[in-house]
Parts: C-alpha cells; sequence; structure tokens
C-alpha cells in the first residue's frame, strides 16, 4: 500500500483575532503589545487544502528519492522516480538487508515491462491515479468535516486541535473515517502548506466498503511533509495503525509506516524510458548537471 510521495492532508475551525488594553498602577491608560494576529482559520484551511490538492494533481517539481515501506511483515527500502505519467521504483533493501538475486531479478524485469509493455504500464499507472483519487476524496472533505481551535503559534506554524463536526455528512465511502477522528494540525501560514497531522480515532467508526468494516477507536493516523530547497513541499512521514473487523468474522490490521528521504530534483518531464535509465544509474540529472551515483547494484545479471 503506498503512503507516501507527492502527496497531503488538511482540516478546517474558526477562531477570531483580539486587542489586549490594560491599566497602569499610575492609573494611566497603557497599551500592552499587540498579540500576534490569528487568521480566519476556516478560510485558511480551505485555502491549505485547495493548495495541497492543486500539488498533488499538478506537482511543482518532481523528485528522485528513497522511501521506506514498513509493516508487520516486514520493511521494503526502494529508490523512487517521479515522473509526469506516474512513478517507477527500484529495489533497494528487504529487511534492511540486500535482496535475493530472485527478488531483483523480478523488480528488474517489471521495470523493463514499464518501458516495453504499454498494457502494463497504462494498469499499473491506473492504479496508481485510483489510490490518489481516493486519498484526494478524504482530503477534499476535510474543511467541513471537522470544527477546529486555534491553539497557538511556534517556529512560525498554526497549532490547530480539531474535533469531528456532528453536522458533516460525508461525500463518499472514504471520508466515513473523518466521522470519528479527532487530533492537532500544524499549517504553514505563509506557504498555506500542511507540515504535520497527528489524529486519532475517538469511537468506532462503521464504513462500506462493500462488505461492512468496523473500524475500533484508538486507531491512529500521522503525517509529517517539510518544506525542501526551492519551495516544494514533500511527505516525509506516513504512519497509519487501525484495528477492526470486516463484517463479523475477520479482523483488520493495518500498521504502516513509511518514511521518505533524500529528495533530489529530476527534470519534470522526465519520461518511463529516462526514469528507468536513471535508476540504472545510465541517465545524467540535468537539473543539477552531474550524474548521481545509484546507491546499490541494480541487480544479478
Amino acid at each position: 500500500m503506498k503512503l507516501c510521495g507527492n502527496s497531503a492532508v488538511g482540516f478546517a475551525a474558526g477562531c477570531a483575532a483580539a486587542m489586549v488594553v490594560c491599566l497602569a498602577p499610575s492609573g494611566a491608560r497603557a497599551q500592552a503589545p499587540a498579540s500576534p494576529a490569528i487568521p480566519d482559520i476556516p478560510q485558511l484551511v480551505q485555502e491549505t487544502v485547495r493548495n495541497e490538492l492543486q500539488a498533488r494533481q499538478h506537482p511543482a517539481a518532481r523528485f528522485r528519492y528513497i522511501r521506506c515501506e514498513a509493516d508487520r511483515g516486514g520493511s521494503r527500502t526502494k529508490e523512487i522516480v517521479e515522473t509526469p505519467q506516474g512513478e517507477l521504483g527500484r529495489l533497494l533493501l528487504v529487511n534492511d538487508r540486500p535482496p535475493k538475486a530472485s527478488q531483483l531479478r523480478r523488480n528488474r524485469r517489471q521495470l523493463e515491462r514499464m518501458v516495453s509493455d504499454s498494457k502494463f504500464r497504462r494498469q499499473r499507472f491506473k492504479e496508481q491515479q485510483q489510490d490518489l483519487q481516493r486519498e484526494n476524496k478524504i482530503l477534499k472533505e476535510m474543511p467541513a468535516a471537522f470544527h477546529y481551535r486555534y491553539v497557538g503559534e511556534k517556529n512560525g506554524l498554526l497549532r490547530l486541535h480539531f474535533r469531528p463536526n456532528p453536522h458533516y455528512e460525508p461525500k463518499s465511502h472514504e471520508a466515513l473515517i473523518l466521522t470519528g477522528m479527532a487530533g492537532t494540525m500544524w499549517l504553514d501560514p505563509k506557504d498555506q502548506r500542511i507540515e504535520r497531522i497527528d489524529g486519532t480515532l475517538i469511537h468506532d467508526v462503521t464504513m462500506g466498503w462493500g462488505l461492512v468494516v468496523r473500524l475500533y477507536s484508538g486507531g491512529r493516523f500521522k503525517m509529517e511533509q517539510t518544506r525542501l530547497p526551492g519551495g516544494a513541499w514533500q511527505m516525509g512521514l506516513l504512519s497509519v495503525d487501525f484495528d477492526g473487523r470486516e463484517l463479523i468474522f475477520k479482523g483488520i490490521h493495518v500498521h504502516e509506516k513509511e518514511f521518505c528521504r533524500s529528495f533530489h530534483r529530476v527534470p519534470d518531464h522526465l519520461t518511463v524510458a529516462q526514469a528507468v535509465s536513471l535508476l540504472r544509474g545510465s541517465f545524467p540529472l540535468n537539473s543539477s548537471g552531474a550524474k548521481q551515483s545509484p546507491s546499490a547494484t541494480w541487480g544479478a545479471r
């Protein structure tokens, strides 16, 4: 399950700014230093979500980076390259160890097929787009799904607490999870982007995905983004921990984490063939003017 890459999430609430005026002991009126003006929180959240959706649909830049995906079954570390069509990945590590020769061969064949087999390529990128669309449905609903409360500012970030809006009616099955989530969000008010979200299910949530799925309270969602040199934002951490049950028969246990690091800009209009060459270490990065050395061997020949 792909968790991070060019991606982000947002929320909404309301606050008002105030001026503090006090009386000096001598009886003369004196004005205390003005408190930092609190922005219109609902408007800020709306604009932030709009920016997040825009960045996901039309990224300002594309990157090559390292992504580690971990769950209860182990971990896989990949080198990812983004293209206008979608992303491609090269396997680097399995459970923090070099992959087996058979795993490398399989990964190499898949990437070569992405270049040579147009039907296979379209299907892979279609699946990526479907994942993105499902995530966007949740993101789009966040301004209306919560009540927000301004709780402070630190290091240039606004901190908001959010709780479910009891009058919110989800417009998609995916957004049902928002009806039970509360937590904290940090916003960059200058860039109007989300820096961090930490949300917890405060009560069980029943969702209809063909079969009835019930997610238990206590489930947790965490996401962190970082601003890269040049102004682009990229996700650095995504953590999902949910337990539940499908109907009354099957337990659901989703415990996944994704860490992304070492971002390097790649050409905006990189083709799939060029991306595969880049992963093989044979394509120069025009944006930096230098060829990047591969961080691991391409695979067994």
